[in-house]
């Protein structure tokens, strides 16, 4: 995946919680939704990771996210969704973490009515069994955040983009305030630096296949001796090899989230 595509993704991003925001005036829902969260508690990320490195699935929503990020489609979205239903293991197989990728704007299409309660359905059964999931994407904006705590997610990407450190430290508080584990995702020493300059407990670095696979590689090497001990070191990819999960390990990667 190249840039290009992460920063059209960013942008839709952008585009699709800039319009649920001005739909309507969202002020006192937004704090309601703080109050109700204040007495939830924070999962522990760190909870998850063993001596190997640690793999965690992304799902995919729909077709044309497949497509951007997946190595096979699935035969249409309803296969699909089941498939994140089901997704969650029993108790006996804990401990388990996933994250989810919707479609910007995915509250417009024709059928999200009567696929929203499904989705707030799994993602309690995820929480009962504490098996937690968080929301995927190119994060750069508070609609997000309040979204993906309503719906019931445990934690979420938090894109750092062109922002600046009070902007990103503004949205990993805010998602903190709505109980969702924030992790902040960086694609370049740019965004970085700026996530470094945060109180960010973790931090993944975009290494996505593509035609600046190579450079991104490159990120990834220089970028992980930077992160501080006491940050969780993640990475975004796609699906990596034996030999490449044993390499990101040796660099000091604890966490591989990968396109399923």
């Amino acid at each position: 995946m190249s840039r290009q595509v992460i920063d059209t993704f960013t942008a839709l991003e952008r585009q699709a919680a800039d319009l649920w925001w001005t739909q309507e005036d969202r002020s006192v829902w937004r704090d309601e939704l703080l109050r109700a969260k204040n007495n939830e508690a924070l999962f522990s990320l760190k909870d998850f990771f063993g001596k190997e490195l640690s793999i965690f699935p992304i799902s995919m929503w729909d077709e044309d996210l497949s497509r951007c990020f997946s190595s096979h489609l699935e035969d249409s979205r309803a296969v699909r969704f089941q498939k994140i239903l089901t997704a969650f293991p029993s108790a006996e197989q804990l401990p388990f973490l996933s994250a989810i990728a919707l479609r910007p704007a995915f509250w417009l299409d024709d059928d999200w009515h009567s696929t929203e309660e499904l989705l707030r359905s799994a993602l309690q059964k995820a929480q009962w069994q504490k098996a937690p999931v968080l929301r995927f994407g190119f994060f750069t904006q508070q609609a997000d955040i309040l979204m993906s705590a309503d719906l019931g997610f445990a934690g979420i990407f938090i894109y750092a983009d062109h922002l600046d450190v009070f902007e990103l430290q503004l949205l990993v508080e805010l998602a903190r305030d709505c109980r969702l584990v924030p992790v902040v995702m960086a694609a370049d020493f740019e965004q970085l630096e700026v996530s470094l300059q945060t109180d960010a407990a973790h931090l993944a670095l975009c290494c996505l296949r593509g035609s600046d696979f190579e450079s991104a590689l490159r990120f990834v090497q220089e970028a992980v001796p930077r992160i501080p001990h006491n940050c969780t070191k993640l990475l975004v990819s796609g699906a990596i090899t034996e030999s490449e999960a044993i390499y990101f390990h040796r660099l000091g990667v604890q966490g591989v989230f990968s396109f399923v």
